[in-house]
This record gives C-alpha cells, sequence and structure tokens, in this order.
C-alpha cells in the first residue's frame, strides 16, 4: 500500500534557514485538466545540499520540477524560493537554474558565448560577464573548449556547458530534468563522479529529477520517491536502502523484497510459518514504518543443495523462474510463497529446477518497530 509522507525533522524538515536561502515545497498538486499528475508533494532542499526525486514514469517526478521552474501551473500549494513565494511568478522572475535533459544548447554559439546568454539577457555588464563566464569555465573544466561550438563537442561536454550556463545566472535553485539520461551507458558512471564534483563547489540548492536509481543514490544527499503522483518516502539513501517504508520502496530503489514477518523467540517466521530463521543469523534493527518486515536484498540470500537442507525450517525450497550470468555471478530469480526473490550467487553455483534458500548471516534485516 502506498503511504503519503509529510516533510518532518527527521528527514531535514523545511525550517527557517531553509526557507530563507534554499528551496521549500509545501504540499504540491498539480493538475492536467482532469488528470491530477502530482498530489500532495512536499520537499525542502537547502543551499549547498543535492536532492533527487526518483520514480517510475509517469510518477509525477518531471511535473514536480516543471512546477517549481514555473513552466507548469499549480493547483494547490506553495513554492519557496530564497524566502519569496514564487508560486504564482513567472518563469524569468523565479531566479532558477534548469538543464533539461537534451541540454538546450544554441547551436550556433560558442562554449562562452552560451553561457554568457542568460547575463547577456539580465544586462550584466560585459565586465562583469566575463568573469563569471571564466568561473564556469573553470568550474566545469571547460576553459580550453571556449571556443567550440557544440556540434565539436561529445555528450558530456554538452551536458557540462547546460549546466555552466544555468548556474552562471547565480540562481536560488539549479533544477536538472534526467542530466544523464542522453549519455551512453558507458560514459554515465565517470559523468556522474564528475557531476557530483560540481555540485558540491556550488552553493546552489540542487534538485535533480531521474529514473535511475543508481543518480540518484550517488548524487542525492537525499532523496524523495514517487508513485502515481505521490510522496512515498523521502529521506536519506541509507535510510531508504536500510529501512524502505514499503515493499515498492524497497524493490525500485535496490530491487530488495521486503516481507511480513512475526518474531518467535528466538526465530524470525515468514510466509505463514513456512519458513523459520534464526534471529542469530539476522540483522535486527529498529524501523520507522510499522510492522515488522525481514528485508532482503540479493547479497541477502545463499543458496544449499536440497540434499543437505536442514530440517529445522530455516531454509525455504524454491523453484527457479530466471538465471542470469553476469561476469562474477549468477543473478537467480526465485518464486517461494506467491513472492519473486532475487538471489546472487557464485557462478560455479549447481543450479537446478528449485534451489534451497538460507540467509547469509548477517547480511539480510529484520526490521522492528520501536517498543
Amino acid at each position: 500500500m502506498t503511504t503519503t509522507v509529510s516533510i518532518d525533522s527527521r528527514s531535514g524538515g523545511p525550517d527557517g534557514a531553509v526557507r530563507a536561502a534554499g528551496l521549500a515545497v509545501d504540499d504540491l498538486n498539480v493538475r492536467y485538466g482532469d488528470t491530477t499528475a502530482v498530489e500532495g508533494v512536499s520537499l525542502d532542499v537547502a543551499p549547498a545540499e543535492t536532492v533527487a526525486v526518483i520514480g517510475p514514469s509517469g510518477c509525477g517526478k518531471s511535473s514536480t520540477l516543471r512546477a517549481v521552474a514555473g513552466l507548469v501551473p499549480v493547483a494547490g500549494g506553495t513554492i519557496t524560493l530564497a524566502g519569496r513565494d514564487v508560486t504564482s511568478l513567472d518563469p524569468a522572475r523565479r531566479n532558477v537554474g534548469l538543464v533539461p535533459q537534451n541540454y538546450a544548447v544554441f547551436p550556433h554559439m560558442t562554449v562562452a558565448a552560451n553561457i554568457a546568454y542568460g547575463l547577456r539577457a539580465r544586462g550584466v555588464p560585459a565586465s562583469e560577464r566575463r568573469v563569471r563566464v571564466g568561473e564556469m569555465l573553470d568550474l566545469t573544466r571547460l576553459t580550453e573548449l571556449a571556443e567550440r561550438r557544440p556540434d565539436q563537442l561529445s555528450g558530456g561536454q554538452r551536458q557540462r556547458v547546460a549546466l555552466a550556463r544555468a548556474l552562471a545566472i547565480r540562481p536560488d535553485t539549479l533544477l536538472l530534468d534526467e542530466p544523464l539520461a542522453a549519455l551512453d551507458p558507458q560514459l554515465r558512471g565517470g559523468l556522474r563522479r564528475e557531476l557530483s564534483g560540481m555540485l558540491a563547489a556550488t552553493e546552489c540548492a540542487t534538485l535533480i529529477v531521474t529514473h535511475d536509481q543508481r543518480e540518484a543514490l550517488s548524487l542525492g544527499s537525499r532523496i524523495l520517491l514517487l508513485r502515481d503522483g505521490r510522496p512515498v518516502q523521502f529521506d536519506t539513501p541509507r535510510r531508504l536502502w536500510d529501512d524502505p517504508a514499503d515493499a515498492f520502496v524497497a524493490d525500485f530503489l535496490s530491487g530488495a523484497v521486503l516481507l511480513e514477518a512475526e518474531r518467535d523467540h528466538d526465530h524470525a517466521v515468514v510466509m505463514d510459518g513456512r519458513w523459520r530463521i534464526p534471529i542469530r543469523e539476522l540483522d535486527v534493527r529498529p524501523t520507522e514504518h510499522g510492522s515488522t518486515r525481514l528485508l532482503l536484498h540479493h547479497d541477502g540470500l545463499g543458496v544449499v543443495d536440497e540434499e543437505e537442507t536442514p530440517d529445522d525450517g530455516s531454509a525455504l525450497v524454491a523453484e527457479v523462474e530466471h538465471v542470469e550470468f553476469t561476469g562474477d555471478a549468477l543473478h537467480l530469480t526465485v518464486r517461494a510463497g506467491g513472492h519473486a526473490l532475487g538471489v546472487r550467487v557464485p557462478p560455479g553455483t549447481r543450479v537446478g529446477r528449485s534451489v534451497a534458500l538460507t540467509v547469509n548471516p548477517g547480511r539480510a534485516a529484520l526490521l522492528t518497530p520501536n517498543p
């Protein structure tokens, strides 16, 4: 079940300092005709912080970013930038730096001219423009490419031009729409690290929209996960990974499985008693999200030969649905008790039509409510 969250102090709610200098979105609603695209979304981004908004296609993440930019009207809620209520302001009056997915650099202008464009449009004197452009060229490591045009640049270099242009105006917030989506997969790792370093060097409140889990985890100091236009969980990457609000969060963010469980003395009981896992094998930790649950990431499970399966219920027999060889491991998709589970095992592991699953000691977590 999807739950709507509100921003609180535990996830870094919008205190006075954020409202005075950063971005705060409160109970945002966006509609297109009779269709609700965003409902009840709240988030805050402090200066020098990067927050990532993530979720499946059609979840409302791009509509959220476009509402902050002023590109779509707001049906409800408020947007505050640097202490100003900008909910009803035109985009040009919001002081927002936007990097669209396709970068939208001007093909007939040099790198330097592209970066200077927003400054020139604002009437910044030429001497000040030159200084600011030089700073942005240095930040984005484009100084040697200043006189080139976009068709002479790589995709990653064009991305940096768009980023430099957005930052040149000293925006109150920087908005990045799928910043790495247009790049080849083999380039994304290096560019992700470069982007992280450049964002860390700014004092800007940065909001990133992405569908890429790794991108969100590596760039965002906090992550807002949306589903069907509503917020599900807003927290740090570590908390999202270790204590997901529900099974959707666990699966979408890390491919993990979250199972309802009960604690019976020295065992965790799962799947209506079919699986009884000794507590000593589990990482028992508190949860902020309700009932007792078993959290299984791909490294949380191992397999044993069915002939060696213990008869104490600590192993679970599962049917193998898919086997994928990835070089350093086999990734299995297995099914037991109506649940699909992911298992990562060494490449030489013997796999038949079924396997017996056991918990890798300390790798699976039993999440228990605070007393």
